[in-house]
């Protein structure tokens, strides 16, 4: 089964350079006769969406494999490529530095549009911030023992159980006083690519880095996942504010659900993280 579904997204090169003359012949009849609601459309529409979908894994392919050619043939590359503590340690510093930055963003854009939401949201990046700051310190000038690694572990998931406290309050605040302030497109473009970008990001490297078994590494993803979380949250409350002012009653609901959700998912990640690192540790002794 898998094979055959691999030769129907692989066809030879042959058929793709078909399947490309093809959409372009498609879309000039479609264009020229004007036909783009008649029946015979409807079947050009799935063959074209076929040929553009193998087209673009066959694009995919070739710029992945060149990319893999260039690291291979690149001793530093190759050795981040290969090496997934220097990958992981890159990774931890580059992701500390776009959260410092939304912080600021965040601040600023709190003071500017006197945004108690936007203000809470800030202070809240700063504490993961601080967390992460924590570990990558860690990381830079201790080699922990995997008994230390869990004890941090164990302690991050009780600072996210209390934070989830602050979190479920400035929810609750922001809900009671009608707090909705309509923000600026480029503001709320800006969030939905950061947003999207770490949520996508932080899921695949908390796939990625599971297989090492590093509580330190775990700790960094997961505060990668909620800060993206969070996030997720605040780009609700953005575009609500920005395309639904109106519905008041509507947006309440709307945020009071997101958010009660991910405080809940809050909740069970940091006690899966203090009853994993407990019995760990307690096994250990």
């Amino acid at each position: 089964m898998k094979e055959k579904l691999y030769k129907i997204f692989h066809p030879k090169n042959f058929i793709l350079v078909i399947g490309f003359l093809f959409i372009l012949l498609s879309l000039f009849c479609l264009i020229y006769f004007d036909g783009f609601d008649s029946s015979i459309s409807y079947i050009l529409y799935l063959l074209m969406s076929y040929f553009f979908i193998v087209i673009c894994i066959k694009i995919f392919s070739v710029l992945k494999n060149n990319i893999n050619r260039f690291i291979d043939n690149n001793k530093y590359l190759k050795k981040y490529k290969e090496d997934h503590k220097l990958k992981y340690k890159i990774s931890l510093f580059l992701s500390l530095g776009l959260n410092i930055f939304y912080v600021i963003f965040k601040l600023t854009s709190g003071i500017l549009y006197k945004s108690l939401w936007f203000i809470s949201f800030a202070i809240y990046y700063i504490i993961l911030v601080i967390m992460k700051l924590n570990i990558a310190e860690y990381e830079i000038k201790k080699k922990a023992s995997l008994k230390e690694e869990y004890k941090k572990y164990r302690n991050t998931g009780i600072i996210l159980l209390f934070m989830n406290v602050f979190l479920m309050i400035v929810i609750l605040v922001i809900v009671n006083q009608h707090i909705v302030i309509p923000y600026n497109m480029i503001i709320a473009i800006g969030v939905a690519c950061y947003t999207f970008n770490l949520l996508i990001s932080s899921i695949i490297n908390m796939i990625k880095y599971r297989k090492y078994k590093s509580p330190l590494m775990s700790s960094s993803k997961t505060i990668n996942f909620i800060a993206s979380l969070i996030s997720m949250l605040s780009l609700e409350v953005i575009m609500l504010s920005t395309f639904g002012a109106e519905q008041i009653q509507f947006n309440e609901i709307m945020i009071m659900a997101t958010g009660g959700g991910i405080s809940l998912i809050i909740i069970i990640i940091s006690l899966y993280m203090i009853i994993k690192s407990t019995e760990w540790i307690n096994n250990s002794e």
